[in-house]
């Protein structure tokens, strides 16, 4: 794994010797790491294991269903804009291929990475840091820090979601090659839920991914980016068939998501297919845009 090969290279390794009691994530510059008598810059930590460009292999599972053939590629960025620079021995963004959707920022635990002049920047140099030799030692003080701080109170918002933010992250999805699936799957991650997307080339299973919430919370999930909307519709009631009968999840307990790049029009017929579903079967089918799920995440 190439993450293998950064360590190698590595010389040092960053992390803060106290915890501050509440982030505060700010548009346009890097977050504030709050303290007792004083406040820091979030500033790149340069992780052993980098989560803005890494997730954990634990969150791309869903334990409901054990069966289910999941994708195992974590990367966090859908389009591959972040990635290891050995020289700074750090990560860097490359803008060309960047969509501007946040899921690298949402990952940085100290809030390092921000939008700002119309682009994703990280932040390499503030204050208050220490800088140690990269080993064992080093290594467990960093992930015990990024533990603690996991946990402690993040307020604020990432970028303003004002028309223009939205248009140009739209321009970007739809002139890239994301895979609009694990696209999903990392927002559905950022949001706090665990979401496994179906390995590509399986054929057993066909839904497009499937999620659990912290409170317990489960559903089938379908993705369609483009016209074809009640395809989706068709889709997810097959999936949560599918689930009932090969995995004995009741229907009434699959909280059912489509997830749309925009709204379908009401001449797409697919307002009335969800419709439909509600009647005779009683079973509510969700829809949301990717667009609303990253305010979501601020």
């Amino acid at each position: 794994m190439q993450i293998l090969n950064e360590k190698i290279k590595r010389t040092s390794i960053r992390f803060v010797n106290e915890l501050p009691n509440e982030i505060i994530v700010r548009p346009g510059m890097p977050a504030v790491l709050q303290f007792e008598t004083h406040n820091m810059c979030g500033s790149c930590l340069k992780c052993d294991t980098p989560s803005c460009i890494y997730l954990d292999s634990d969150v791309i599972k869903c334990e409901k269903v054990k069966e289910f053939p999941e994708d195992r590629d974590n990367r966090v960025c859908p389009v591959g804009a972040i990635s290891w620079n050995e020289k700074l021995e750090a990560p860097v963004i490359d803008d060309s291929k960047c969509i501007h959707c946040g899921l690298c920022a949402r990952q940085c635990p100290v809030g390092a990475i921000y939008y700002g002049e119309d682009r994703i920047n990280i932040c390499y140099d503030a204050d208050g840091y220490e800088e140690e030799p990269y080993s064992s030692s080093t290594i467990c003080q960093q992930k015990k820090f990024i533990n603690e701080i996991r946990n402690k109170k993040r307020t604020g918002c990432f970028t303003p979601k004002n028309d223009h933010v939205l248009e140009e992250l739209y321009r970007r999805i739809q002139s890239s090659c994301l895979l609009p699936e694990k696209f999903v799957r990392n927002i559905m991650v950022g949001l706090g839920c665990k979401c496994a997307t179906r390995r590509v080339g399986d054929v057993y299973v066909r839904m497009d991914a499937i999620y659990n919430t912290p409170n317990g919370t489960f559903g089938a999930i379908e993705v369609e980016f483009g016209a074809d909307t009640l395809s989706a519709a068709r889709g997810i009631l097959d999936d949560i068939a599918v689930l009932h009968s090969r995995y004995q999840i009741d229907k009434h307990h699959n909280t059912a998501l489509v997830v749309c790049l925009s709204l379908p029009n009401l001449r797409q017929g697919y307002w009335q297919v969800v419709k439909d579903i509600a009647v005779v079967e009683n079973i509510k089918i969700n829809t949301l845009t990717c667009g609303a799920m990253l305010v979501l995440i601020g």
